[in-house]
């Protein structure tokens, strides 16, 4: 059984490591389309595309699509293998990847009808089944990738204060992506702040964010393994 250690130590490293590993998802994608298609389409924060002409010449391209959510969901059980076979630190550690990778956030888009997996499906069906059916099969595919992690997870901490702890984790990081990634540093773009590109096909404010959130985390990193304790 793990309990939680909240500090700001942790905390702070667990914030970090959100941010980075919301704009890895996004370098992936961004990367894979450029592998098929040659030229950088247009990027925001959480919001990229290929370049223009690209899906009707290739269409392996709806393949940058899947990408983010692979390189996501590999994490995601990277840390419920830490959970369940590693030593003291690295279960901290995989608790941390499991939540820092934001399921909630992949499960409540999907929901919602959006979400980079469902989109990929209505891409390469769309002449075979009908909107629902392709919904419901992204979403039942979210869920068996996002539900036995949770469950190790959820398994993993102490009874003592669980169903908080577990909630807090789930919910928390998407509510604080969204105030800072989307609320925040998106407005900045939209107003124009830094919005020229400057590498990759992505704005000046992103490349800066990123470099920023990299740094924090290398500095930080090693507090992600005082997370959570062994009783």
């Amino acid at each position: 059984m793990l309990k939680i250690n909240l500090s700001f130590k942790t905390l702070f490293a667990f914030l970090v490591l959100i941010l980075l590993l919301g704009e890895a998802h996004e370098l992936v994608h961004i990367f894979t389309g450029y592998g098929f298609c040659g030229c950088w389409g247009k990027r925001d924060f959480n919001v990229w595309g290929l370049c223009e002409g690209c899906r009707d010449s290739n269409p392996w391209a709806i393949i940058a699509t899947l990408m983010g959510p692979i390189f996501t969901f590999s994490l995601i059980w990277l840390g419920r293998h830490f959970l369940l076979r590693g030593k003291a630190d690295k279960r901290s550690l995989g608790f941390v990847l499991i939540f820092a990778n934001m399921p909630f956030a992949r499960i409540f888009t999907a929901a919602l009808g959006g979400g980079d997996e469902v989109y990929a499906l209505r891409v390469i069906f769309e002449n075979e089944y009908n909107y629902t059916l392709i919904w419901m099969i992204g979403l039942a595919l979210i869920l068996s990738a996002s539900v036995p992690p949770l469950i190790t997870a959820w398994k993993s901490l102490a009874k003592k204060g669980r169903l908080w702890y577990f909630l807090g984790f789930f919910l928390a990081p998407m509510i604080v992506a969204t105030l800072i990634v989307l609320v925040g540093l998106n407005g900045l773009l939209e107003k124009g702040v830094w919005a020229d590109s400057l590498i990759w096909g992505t704005p000046l404010l992103v490349t800066i964010h990123t470099f920023i959130v990299a740094v924090l985390v290398a500095i930080s990193f090693c507090w992600n393994y005082q997370m959570a304790r062994p009783l």
